[in-house]
């Protein structure tokens, strides 16, 4: 797993990937763990992992570790926007399930479609 663009196996952030199986299971979802998860590398906020659901790559998002001030990396937020959004502007990718229950990850969290594409950072945007 030292692929570009996720976090080498000892530097990612365990998920209990079973409470995760189970949770999607009673939404009539399949995670499938035998695939397992990498955490991208990239990303200042949001932990974001590269997983399995119904057979199709998703990418699992939320939001950090610690104390999150109000408002900020509102994944439910997140959620209704994707829900919206790819079906006006098909390059979006569609939110696929929203957890409120932080029992299941330690916060909340939302799985959308995985797409490929390429990261622009900040050092990459051109000057203006």
């Amino acid at each position: 797993m030292t692929e570009a663009g996720f976090r080498q196996p000892q530097d990612v952030v365990a998920m209990a990937w079973e409470r995760l199986s189970d949770c999607l299971a009673e939404a009539g979802m399949t995670f499938d763990p035998t695939c397992a998860p990498r955490q991208f590398s990239g990303g200042m906020g949001n932990l974001n992992y590269l997983i399995t659901v119904d057979g199709a790559e998703a990418v699992l998002r939320r939001p950090p570790l610690g104390p999150i001030p109000p408002g900020a990396n509102d994944m439910k937020r997140e959620h209704t926007v994707l829900n919206r959004l790819w079906s006006a502007f098909p390059m979006a990718p569609r939110s696929l399930f929203y957890c409120a229950d932080e029992d299941v990850l330690g916060a909340h969290f939302l799985i959308m479609e995985y797409r490929v594409g390429r990261t622009i950072r900040g050092s990459e945007w051109p000057a203006e």
